[in-house]
């Protein structure tokens, strides 16, 4: 197999242990721009 550069957005990590001590870790690639919601009109 030939290695690729690929974008990455999610990653998930399992960790299973004895005695259901699991784990499940996900991270996610934030915006690169703030993400801005419209203001509520005033009353």
């Amino acid at each position: 197999g030939t290695s690729r550069d690929q974008p990455v957005d999610l990653a998930l990590s399992h960790s299973f242990g004895f005695g259901g001590h699991n784990a499940v870790l996900a991270f996610r690639s934030c915006p690169t721009e703030p993400v801005r919601e419209p203001a509520a009109p005033a009353p």
